[in-house]
């Protein structure tokens, strides 16, 4: 197929009238510099994206389809068959990528409007009947920097979900940080276990992103988009409100043929302009931090962290037989003296804990709470009338949140605008309009700051940690009186209560993903027990304190 190099005619933008009640909507309760659109140019940096999805569904043809798009050279891209993953291990692919959209002209240049009138039509013209043609040249449009990571598929034959996704978010936590996650799904498939079970992993190891999942129903051909024409339906919003009702998540969509028939210059137009719808709201995404992310532990990590448990309880053994000989020489108040010291220490690591989990709480990053995608295809007059449009082109979207909305991402395409928009608190509200006989296009995705979702767990916190410190005060000053004399005791009790709180830790069903690189060799490791090296490179990692205590116990 080739694709022609040639600007477009470009009509105004209709724009959408005030509201009844004298135009109170366009006036937002946010500065513009908490929101952001497609039209501000990128800042340059790279622009990561996981790409995720059940084996077979179109994850590695959505990859050679954005190469495609891009111009750029045949990359070596398997595609897998049948129901077992072709991707073995997660592959990245960097790439610079022009933010091109495109029309139809035919064989005397002049521009095709698609509508539903004439798509059935458009369908069977091939090269010599029509020509896709690029909107812009390349130097009028923007060129941004994108490393797409492909994974193996997820849900196939040999049942390694669980340490698929480990190696997943294993290699995330190597990219540092993370702008967007695309689940890929083929559009006559229907969102079963695996995907719930995908979902739940998700919410679990990357929070933050939870509520910007993407979802690209892929293999939408033409002959699938005209059969919904035919029957007066659209396949966008039935796929979003099943989805939404199955799922209760407001999440962005996109429908591609990620694999377009190349002969067919309607299949490619529609392919690429969906590509650069999904590309442009991307684009506007923040930076997630890998930091943030948790990775869950798959039955073989479990089985490490038992050896490392094992470890940590023979050590709390050796502590406190040295605690109990030092007690034997006290008297019956320096013995209670001594209790207070081992409780005095716990404390103080309970504190620490929770004030690191607070901090995370009150400045970790921004939360996304969910998208909005608008899609009117193939606009006509009759449609307009019938949805009582004619003047608007367009209509009014709202977004209601469980916490107050911080700022929004807005992407648009073609000749479509947000108008007059409105937050205020929970609720958003604001208008996409484009011409009249353009196709609509747009997204709006929702964030807020994580102090202000996360306020209720942090309420308790601080409560919980201020018991703690007036606790804390009481020991203190009650054993200012009888402290006893030297620092052994109080090595012995700090270092009962660094175990104590390790165990916790280890026990966890997760942990940071930014340690993973550190104790990837630890946990692919296929020995029947650790070594003594390992023990230690592990407690290293959270605790160097409790590491040496290990080294000097088993010298």
């Amino acid at each position: 197929m080739i694709v022609e190099d040639l600007p477009a005619y470009h009509d105004d933008v209709v724009s959408i009238p005030d509201e009844e009640d004298g135009g109170d909507a366009q006036t937002a309760d946010y500065t513009p510099a908490d929101s952001s659109d497609s039209n501000t140019p990128h800042d340059g940096s790279l622009i990561n994206v996981l790409v995720v999805g059940e084996t077979q569904q179109g994850k590695s043809t959505l990859i050679r389809n954005l190469l495609e798009y891009a111009k750029l050279p045949d990359v070596d891209i398997k595609i897998g068959n049948g129901n077992r993953a072709c991707t073995a291990n997660p592959q990245d692919y960097e790439m610079e990528v022009p933010l091109r959209s495109y029309h139809l002209e035919d064989h005397i240049g002049n521009p095709i409007k698609v509508d539903k009138n004439n798509y059935s039509e458009l369908i069977d013209y091939g090269e010599d009947d029509v020509k896709v043609v690029q909107d812009l040249p390349d130097d009028k449009v923007e060129t941004l920097r994108f490393r797409f990571l492909d994974t193996p598929g997820l849900n196939d034959t040999e049942g390694r979900d669980a340490e698929l996704m480990a190696a997943i978010l294993g290699k995330v936590a190597e990219m540092k940080s993370v702008n967007a996650v695309i689940y890929v799904r083929k559009i006559d498939k229907h969102f079963g276990n695996s995907f719930h079970d995908f979902l739940g992993y998700f919410q679990r190891s990357m929070p933050s992103m939870a509520g910007g999942l993407i979802i690209v129903h892929s293999a939408y051909t033409t002959m699938k988009v005209e059969k919904f024409l035919r029957d007066g339906k659209s396949a966008s919003e039935l796929r979003r409100e099943a989805f939404k009702v199955a799922t209760g998540l407001d999440l962005a969509h996109f429908f591609m043929d990620n694999n377009p028939d190349v002969y067919s210059p309607l299949a490619v137009m529609q392919s690429f302009n969906e590509t650069h719808n999904l590309l442009t709201h991307i684009k506007v995404q923040p930076q997630h931090p890998a930091s943030d992310f948790r990775l869950l532990k798959t039955p073989g990590m479990q089985s490490i962290d038992m050896n490392i448990a094992n470890a940590l309880l023979e050590l709390k053994r050796v502590l406190q037989t040295q605690l109990d000989e030092a007690k034997q020489s006290l008297s019956t108040a320096q013995q209670r003296v001594l209790e207070d010291e081992v409780e005095l220490a716990k404390m103080k690591r309970q504190i620490d804990a929770i004030t690191k989990e607070l901090n995370q709480l009150e400045n970790g990053p921004d939360i996304c709470l969910g998208s909005k995608t608008v899609v009117e295809e193939y606009s006509i007059i009759g449609h307009l009338l019938l949805n009582g449009q004619l003047n608007l082109g367009g209509e009014w979207h709202e977004f209601d949140a469980d916490c107050p909305i911080a700022y929004v991402r807005k992407s648009t395409t073609g000749r479509s605008q947000w108008l007059h928009e409105r937050l205020r608190g929970t609720n958003w509200r604001g208008a996409l309009s484009a011409d009249l006989f353009a196709s609509i296009n747009g997204s709006a995705t929702f964030y807020a700051k994580s102090s202000v979702k996360n306020q209720n767990e942090i309420r308790l916190l601080k409560n919980n940690k201020a018991s703690l410190e007036d606790r804390l005060d009481y020991l203190t000053r009650r054993m200012s009186h009888d402290k006893i004399s030297g620092d052994k005791v109080e090595k012995i009790a700090a270092g009962l209560a660094a175990c104590d709180e390790l165990l916790v830790t280890v026990k966890k069903d997760s942990f940071e993903m930014e340690r993973y690189p550190t104790l990837r060799h630890i946990y692919l490791s296929t020995d029947a027990k650790l070594s003594r090296n390992d023990i230690y490179d592990f407690l290293k990692e959270y605790d160097p304190d409790v590491a040496d205590m290990y080294v000097r116990w088993r010298s």
